[in-house]
């Protein structure tokens, strides 16, 4: 009886694990193409630290809504400003006690966009974010 609840216990892990796998897919489609993104670290004094993410996109696809970057594990909310036909994604991630305040959360995993896409969830995985050089204020 105990090995029977044992095995039960494993096929529901496995299930559960599976299933939220599967209601976030890696995007591969040409939902929209990268034009540039970089980060840039800023120091205003020995409080104020951060670094600000910028993703340039082209080519967006009507009714994509784009939901948050992830940045070195760490999951930031994004602001979102279409210029041109270039769409700005842009996210700042603060370092210490800042008085700016952001909305973040752990996400383990490869540096990525996090939108929906005809209400599933999808992500872009970035390759490469180049770096500028840090700015002092």
């Amino acid at each position: 009886m105990k090995l029977n609840f044992f095995v039960l216990k494993k096929v529901i892990i496995i299930t559960v694990i599976l299933s939220n796998c599967s209601t976030m897919k890696n995007s591969t489609g040409k939902f929209f193409l990268i034009r540039d993104a970089y980060y840039q670290s800023w120091i205003v004094n020995e409080n104020e630290k951060g670094t600000n993410i910028v993703i340039e996109l082209t080519g967006v696809q009507p009714g994509i809504l784009f939901d948050s970057i992830v940045y070195r594990g760490i999951r930031l909310s994004v602001a979102v400003q279409d210029k041109d036909g270039i769409v700005y994604l842009k996210s700042k991630q603060n370092v210490g006690s800042s008085k700016l305040s952001t909305e973040n959360g752990t996400a383990p995993g490869p540096d990525r966009i996090l939108f929906r896409y005809n209400g599933t969830n999808q992500s872009y995985i970035l390759k490469e974010i180049r770096r500028l050089n840090t700015k002092y204020y």
